[in-house]
This record gives C-alpha cells, sequence and structure tokens, in this order.
C-alpha cells in the first residue's frame, strides 16, 4: 500500500517535471530556474520513500522536524503546483473553446507566476495546517436536557495528530487555550498521535494539564491503529485521559446527571480488533440511571452517525479535518456519509417518529504529518453549550 502511495506521487512528480519543462523553456524562462524547478518537484515526489527510509513512516515520522519540514514542503509544493498545471490546462482548454482558435496560456511572466504561487499556497497551507487553532461557539438543543445542565459547556479538541511537526509546544498553546475557556467537560475524539510511544509520548505530556470539574475523556482514532496500538491504549490513560472504549460513565453535575460514552473506531475491522459497539457503552448505565439521562456519545469518524439516532441524544466526532483542502470536500462528503464538518441534525428515516440525534464534526486541531495542507478549512477548538430545547 505505502509502495503504491509513493510510486503513485514519483509518477506525478515526473509527469508535473516534464510538463513544467516544457512550458517553462518554450516560455523563455533560464535553465537554472527550469532545474530548481524539476529537482524541488521530484524531491516532493521521492518524499514517502526518504520517510520511509530514514525516518521510520508516513505514519509514524520519526526523524528530526529540521529534516522533516523541508521535505514535506517540497512535496506540498509538487502537490500545489501539479493541480495549477492542471488549472492552467482546463483556463487554455476553455479559452481555445471560447476564441475558436488557440490561445495558451503560456509566457514567462505566467510561468514565474505559476512557481511561486504553487509556493505561496504550499506555506499558507502548510501554516494553517500547523498554526493556532480557532475556539468555534456552538449552541447545542437537547430535549431530555435537565435543568440543572441548562448552560453546561463542553471543549473538543479532535486529530492533534502529534508528530515530528505537531510537537509538545504547539500541543501546550492549544491546552493553553482550553483552559483559558474554562470548560465543565473536556473531550478529545481521536488521532492524538503518528508516532511510537517512546517518541510521542512527550509531545503529548501538555495534554497533563488539561483541567476541567468533570473530567478529561477521550476515544480512539483511525490514527491510533497505526502503530503501537496497545501501548497507546496504556499511555494515554497516563496523561490524564480517561479513555472510554465501548465504555460510559455516569457524570454528576449541579446534582443533575448525563451519559458520556465513547466507542472504538471503525479501523479496528482491518486490524482484526473491537468493533464499536453502543450497546456495550451504554450496558447497564441506562437501566440503573433510568431512560431520561441524556447520552453524549464519542465516536471519532462520523460516518456511522445514523445508526445511533434514538440511542444518543448528541455525538462529537472529527475525523475529517473539515475536509481539509476544499478541492477534496465533495469526496469526504461521500466518504462520511454526508458529514463534514459543524452541526447536523440527523434523523431516522425509517422511523420519523424518533427524536433527531444532533451531530457535531469538529475540524481537527492540526492535520496528518503526510499531508501537513488545509485550504478552505483551519484548525478548530470547539466550545459547545448545551441548552434545553422546547
Amino acid at each position: 500500500m505505502l509502495f503504491r502511495f509513493g510510486l503513485g506521487f514519483v509518477l506525478f512528480a515526473l509527469l508535473c517535471v516534464c510538463i513544467a519543462a516544457r512550458n517553462m523553456r518554450r516560455a523563455g524562462c533560464g535553465r537554472a530556474l527550469t532545474a530548481i524547478v524539476a529537482v524541488a518537484l521530484l524531491a516532493g515526489g521521492v518524499f514517502p520513500f526518504f520517510v520511509t527510509a530514514f525516518g521510520g513512516s508516513m505514519v509514524a515520522p520519526e526523524m528530526s522536524a529540521l529534516v522533516f519540514v523541508p521535505a514535506a514542503a517540497l512535496n506540498l509544493f509538487l502537490s500545489c503546483y501539479g493541480v495549477l498545471l492542471f488549472l492552467r490546462w482546463l483556463v487554455g482548454v476553455a479559452l481555445r473553446l471560447a476564441a475558436g482558435s488557440e490561445r495558451p496560456v503560456r509566457g514567462r511572466a505566467a510561468e514565474y507566476v505559476l512557481v511561486l504561487l504553487a509556493a505561496a499556497t504550499a506555506l499558507w497551507g502548510y501554516w494553517q495546517a500547523t498554526g493556532p487553532a480557532r475556539v468555534v461557539d456552538v449552541e447545542v438543543r437537547l430535549a431530555k436536557l435537565p435543568e440543572e445542565l441548562e448552560g453546561l459547556t463542553i471543549v473538543q479538541m479532535s486529530d492533534l495528530h502529534a508528530s515530528a511537526i505537531v510537537n509538545d509546544r504547539r500541543i501546550a498553546a492549544a491546552v493553553h487555550t482550553v483552559n483559558a475557556l474554562k470548560p465543565d467537560l473536556v473531550v478529545l475524539t481521536g488521532d492524538f498521535v503518528d508516532g511510537r510511544v517512546r517518541t510521542r509520548l512527550e509531545d503529548l505530556a501538555p495534554l497533563k494539564r488539561l483541567a476541567a470539574p468533570l473530567g478529561v475523556w477521550g476515544c480512539e482514532g483511525n490514527h491510533e491503529h497505526y502503530v503501537e496500538y496497545e501501548g497507546w491504549r496504556k499511555a494515554l490513560p497516563t496523561l490524564g485521559v480517561h479513555m472510554l472504549h465501548n465504555a460510559g460513565v455516569v457524570l454528576t453535575h449541579r446534582g443533575a446527571q448525563l451519559i458520556l460514552a465513547g466507542l472504538t473506531d471503525p479501523k479496528a475491522a482491518v486490524f482484526g480488533r473491537e468493533l464499536p459497539d453502543l450497546d456495550k457503552a451504554l450496558a447497564g448505565l441506562q437501566k440503573r440511571e433510568g431512560e431520561k439521562l441524556p447520552v453524549i456519545l464519542l465516536s471519532h469518524q462520523p460516518k456511522n452517525a445514523r445508526y445511533y439516532v434514538g440511542r444518543a441524544d448528541l455525538m462529537l466526532s472529527g475525523h475529517t479535518h473539515g475536509g481539509q483542502v476544499f478541492l477534496f470536500s465533495p469526496w469526504v462528503w461521500v466518504m462520511n456519509s454526508g458529514f463534514v464538518r459543524g452541526l447536523y441534525e440527523v434523523a431516522d428515516k425509517e422511523h420519523p417518529d424518533v427524536r433527531p440525534m444532533q451531530l457535531y464534526v469538529n475540524q481537527g486541531l492540526y492535520a496528518w504529518a503526510g499531508f501537513a495542507l488545509r485550504l478552505g478549512t483551519h484548525g478548530e477548538i470547539t466550545r459547545i453549550t448545551l441548552r434545553r430545547a422546547p
């Protein structure tokens, strides 16, 4: 799988080099600039093999950020430049069709602009993927919410992706922001890390400073399954995060109670591990505490939300990164059952009498190191305020 992924990037880079060299030479660009662009594109193409050979793997890059960041930047430049080449070709086709004759979008200035625009887009997208997250305020109305829980605040973090580029300094900045919001409850909805316990546990150490009266709780994501799954199951609780693996807990606030449940990730199916099981997570809780307790469900991937309508009142997810790059949004929409980012009301179409479930999809704090680019989205920390529905 990784070999095919890397080979695809190399072939894409070679195609971009051929097109770029031809266009730049025709436009009269100097050999030096043409060679620099060609080398940068090829270096971006071999990025997956480079990381695998010298820094662990793409899902667990272990090399120094001083080496990894420049290599990743070249890979992002390749991606942006290739897309811009394709868009220019489309514009050229449209102009030819409109004018009835060939009107190429070509020239020395056009080539310079294309290179500079690709570089600027890659740098901006990298900053958006790794820079400070925005706080997004959301009000969620729940019909079963007790009066005592009116105004309860939940801060959600998702997709931290601690890695060679997301270090303890970046995690600490997010923790500081969360604590400043003074939430009643903090939840982390998966994809904590891209790497091994011995090298990335220190990057996640600032999570120990998270504080909330109702505690800090989390569920796993798909990335936890890629490297040292059992090791991370043991390590994350040492950071003060109470992990819910198909488990639930009754929380008490101002004398009223609610259920917080968390599921394993659907990616478990690939590795023969425990699949998401809401029945197991809620086992005995509603029976012991009564049928009217509201249920807040943590599930990293939002795609299965419709299965939980009628059993959970609010589901909190991440995974999609809000689409990450606006060009990918349609694909992300399809892969996640239409849930990409923000607040949704999820209904049971087969049983219209069942009360809809609220779903919130967080855009994620940072991005996977293998493709640290955001365009049209931003890092997010969500502050959710619970309100009683009419």
